[in-house]
């Protein structure tokens, strides 16, 4: 993995990041410095692992060190970890240079230890923040990311380092919204799963989700970690369109697919997204899956994974 300074003073040597601290005087007035470098890593979905090592475990509010993600440029990133700040651990929003906090926790004096391993787990509109493989928090995020240049943003008069950074990635997810049964099994088992193969997506389905915790959470989490929705919208049926709206209202990429004929009409709410209208025959299965495979590549290509 390689990396580059972009703001700060850092020394990089094999697996080891230093980031040496210091001060500036701007104007008569003695400011930490603070620093940033991006690897060479693009990430949209996945973990990433490092240790970070401070001088001291009683941090000063301005030391920090935390993993960036969702990166444009150097005023618009979001960044995940360590702070001395009251609450030790966040997750926060840098747009055009002023920061806006998502979620922290750990108010506590001190931290346990100089040294910390976090892995961060990064899932579309939601992430976990793990420390010492202690989940902290999980949080949700404002608006879907972007595939982007993973990175670590720190402050601080004195040294801090990272060492074995290490990132893993995940394929993009597809989260199925439907009615079960007859033609709609038929639909995602015929055609929406071979097509996720063939592009390496995880498709998932909700009666495909098996564990003892309630479905209605399950499926909230599903919508806001995947990457892009399907949602059938033939049947007026209120599961379906209770998913979908909360599938709006957080901004995921969706496709919707309407059964030709089987609807008067749209419902006013939606009739201005663009629908997929299919027909149950061999010809419009055809037809199908040439459109929902041109509207996942789209989708992917929107989101800068292809």
């Amino acid at each position: 993995m390689k990396w580059i300074p972009i703001r700060g003073d850092f020394t990089l040597n094999d697996s080891k990041i230093v980031f040496n601290g210091g001060t500036d005087n701007v104007l008569g007035n003695i400011q930490t410095k603070q620093g940033l470098i991006l690897s060479d890593q693009k990430m949209l979905a996945g973990k990433i692992k490092v240790d970070i090592e401070f001088e001291t475990n009683e941090l000063q509010g301005y030391e920090e060190a935390e993993l960036i993600f969702d990166y444009i440029d150097e005023r618009n990133f979001k960044c995940v970890g360590i702070t001395g700040n009251t609450y030790k651990y966040e997750v926060k929003s840098c747009i055009n240079g002023t920061w806006q906090y998502l979620r922290a926790s750990g108010f506590v004096p001190a931290l346990p230890k100089e040294k910390l391993h976090i892995e961060v787990d990064i899932m579309s509109s939601y992430l976990r923040l793990i420390i010492d493989g202690v989940e902290i928090f999980g949080a949700s995020l404002i608006n879907p990311i972007r595939r982007s240049s993973i990175g670590i943003w720190t402050s601080g008069s004195r040294k801090i380092t990272f060492t074995d950074c290490k990132i893993s990635f995940q394929p993009p997810e597809v989260f199925i919204i439907s009615q079960f049964g007859d033609i709609y099994d038929q639909l995602y088992d015929g055609v929406i799963k071979p097509l996720c193969d063939k592009n390496n997506i995880k498709p998932i389905r909700a009666d495909e989700i098996s564990n003892s915790s309630v479905i209605l959470d399950d499926i909230i989490k599903y919508i806001q970690t995947a990457n892009i929705i399907i949602a059938d919208i033939t049947p007026n049926n209120p599961n379906v369109f209770y998913e979908l709206g909360y599938a709006h209202a957080i901004g995921k990429e969706v496709i919707l697919l309407c059964e030709r004929g089987k609807r008067a009409g749209l419902p006013f709410d939606i009739s201005g997204y663009r629908t997929i209208f299919y027909e149950n025959t061999m010809i419009g299965k055809d037809k199908i899956e040439k459109e929902v495979e041109k509207y996942l590549e789209e989708a992917l290509k929107r989101q800068g994974i292809l």
